[in-house]
This record gives C-alpha cells, sequence and structure tokens, in this order.
C-alpha cells in the first residue's frame, strides 16, 4: 500500500527551477558614487558588504516647522519621480544629516540653509546643520527649515 500521494512522506516530482537557476542575488551599492535610481536617491551609507544601507532624496521636500516636516516627506509630489515610488522616508537623525551634508556637493539641490534631523534632545528644540558652512546646533522647533529625507535598503 503506497498511501495517499503527498502523505507520509512522499515528496513528489522534482519541479522546474526556472531559467535563471535556483538562487537570486541581492544587488551590491557603493557608497557615495551616483543617483541609484531604483533606491529612490543617492547612496551615503552601506553595511553588509553593500547589500544595505542608506539613501538620501535627490530633492528638498520642501521647509517648514519640525512637527510638520513628516507631512512633507510623506507626500509624493514633493519627490522626484523615482523618489516618489516609496512610502519609507524619514528624516535623519543628526548623524546621518551631517552624512549629508558631507556629500552635499556630489548629491546637489541643497539650500545654504538650516535642513532638520530627527534627533530631539528636548521637547521644544531639535538637531539642525546649516548646508552653507556646516554649522550644527539646536532649532526651535517653530522655526521654518528645510527638510531633505532619507530611507534604509
Amino acid at each position: 500500500d503506497q498511501g495517499i500521494p503527498g502523505l507520509k512522506g512522499d515528496t513528489g516530482a522534482q519541479g522546474d527551477q526556472g531559467p535563471a537557476g535556483t538562487s537570486y542575488t541581492p544587488p551590491i551599492y557603493n557608497l557615495n558614487t551616483k543617483y541609484e535610481e531604483e533606491l529612490g536617491g543617492y547612496v551615503i551609507a552601506v553595511r553588509d558588504g553593500g547589500k544595505h544601507g542608506l539613501v538620501v532624496a535627490m530633492q528638498d521636500q520642501g521647509s517648514s516647522k519640525w512637527y510638520e516636516a513628516n507631512d512633507l516627506l510623506s507626500d509624493a509630489n514633493n519627490h522626484d519621480v523615482n523618489g516618489a515610488k516609496f512610502m519609507d522616508w524619514r528624516l535623519p537623525t543628526k548623524r546621518e544629516l551631517n552624512l549629508v551634508y558631507n556629500q552635499k556637493l556630489n548629491i546637489g539641490g541643497f539650500s545654504p540653509s538650516y535642513y532638520w534631523s530627527s534627533t530631539e534632545p528636548n521637547s521644544g528644540s531639535a538637531w539642525v546643520q546649516n548646508f552653507a558652512n556646516g554649522l550644527q546646533g539646536y532649532g526651535p522647533k517653530g522655526s521654518n527649515y528645510y527638510v531633505r529625507s532619507v530611507r534604509a535598503f
């Protein structure tokens, strides 16, 4: 008695594995080299040999008070055509914002003004960085500063 096919350990016939073989190799990205359309921005940090990292948007999402910054970066109309494909944009931390500043000439499109980060020392202020001269400090959340978002890949 062979039993019911599929039970008692029957494995069935070997299926097709497709024209590309049996495994997928994720793309490897390099740091600070170019705009990566499929990621929606410019790679500013990598880990795991370039399989994962951080991308910055290719354009500002506008300027606003800190409390309204998430509204700007989550609006697809405030991104280029490739950046608009993603819904996981966020404000950079102060460390990430400095990475963006250090690559601003390669990335392009920045205002010579202050940009918001997500880092909060207290309820009334957040970390900002001046993209004209690199000056860093805390800005009152009620001030209008620029927003440039990042996303992980």
